[in-house]
């Protein structure tokens, strides 16, 4: 989905707010000895889980799954004023801001997206992409 394509056409939205929700406590529950490291100790953490929001001036909101906490003051000022339908071109800029980080520290960010762009369209983002299918090949891979 990019600008000019026919849903962006329908709904205008600005990014008006990037929050990172946390809903679980941190905490160190003991130690545990991996199974790579046999006969060291190392502590088991369990918790942190988040999850990323991103409103718009429609009132809509994008939810999709953690982003690394590191890296959301740039999240934020990038997409702030910015429309979500332009993903392609944010998924792009958003590749770098993960730089250091596993990719997967920005991948909550274009999930809330693909959320706002399902919401403002009314339309299941399988619809968005392409539609459905009777038909499912399979394959196999040793």
């Amino acid at each position: 989905v990019t600008k000019g394509n026919k849903l962006s056409e329908k709904v205008r939205l600005k990014i008006t707010d990037v929050k990172l929700i946390p809903f679980k406590e941190y905490r160190t529950i003991g130690e545990m000895e991996p199974a790579w490291d046999p006969g060291r100790s190392r502590p088991h953490d369990f918790g942190a889980e988040s999850f990323v929001e991103i409103h718009t001036d429609q009132g809509l909101i994008g939810i999709g799954p953690s982003v690394d906490a590191r890296l959301m003051p740039a999240i934020k000022e990038y997409l702030l004023g910015e429309d979500p339908f332009d993903i392609e071109r944010h998924a792009h800029v958003l590749r770098y801001y993960a730089w250091g980080a596993a990719y997967h520290g920005t991948a909550g960010v274009d999930i809330a997206l693909w959320d706002l762009i399902g919401k403002a369209t009314d339309q299941p983002l399988y619809k968005i992409w392409g539609g459905g299918s009777d038909k499912v090949i399979p394959y196999a891979s040793l």
